[in-house]
């Protein structure tokens, strides 16, 4: 798919089905600036020439209460200060319903809910369900997972997303 407007290949060309995620843009540049800052990229997930992480889509649950839970393959690891800075997001799950949405990933062998999400209008193209830049914002859970260091609120980077429909 390309944008209309400029010709370019949009996010949804890096990856047919998935999440696509930046994180947070200032703490992945602070994870590139130290010494010993590392980010690993773990089952399947891929960097995109944007500097976002693609996850890859795996299965849709609809529940009869009307919510939808759509599952994500894939990790990525962030280490820093000789590992005393470590947050890892792994097989991130994304729970819609009327209110809007929520972003869990898996930490320690547990699901936690990390961040509430804001999902623009989904559009279609070819079969596919795409919703662009969804605003993403941090949890009591998500702020902790960070070590504290962005407060519940904090906006991270918008998400996007592509299944079948």
């Amino acid at each position: 798919m390309t944008d209309k407007e400029t010709g370019e290949a949009s996010e949804s060309d890096h990856l047919d089905t998935g999440l696509v995620w930046g994180v947070r843009e200032s703490f992945v540049q602070y994870i590139l600036s130290m010494p010993d800052g590392r980010i690993i990229l773990g089952r399947n997930c891929a960097p995109t020439d944007t500097g976002k992480f693609a996850f890859p889509y795996l299965e849709r649950r609809n529940s009869r209460s009307g919510m939808m839970r759509l599952q994500f393959g894939g990790s990525v690891e962030f280490f820093a200060h000789f590992g005393m800075l470590s947050v890892t997001f792994s097989n991130p799950m994304l729970e819609i319903d009327a209110d809007g949405g929520t972003l869990s990933v898996e930490a320690d062998g547990r699901s936690v809910l990390i961040a509430s999400v804001e999902l623009p209008e989904m559009t279609y193209f070819g079969g596919m369900a795409i919703w662009k830049e969804a605003g993403v914002s941090l949890t009591d859970h998500g702020s902790a997972l960070f070590g504290g260091t962005y407060p519940p609120g904090t906006p991270l980077d918008p998400l996007s997303l592509c299944i079948p429909a």
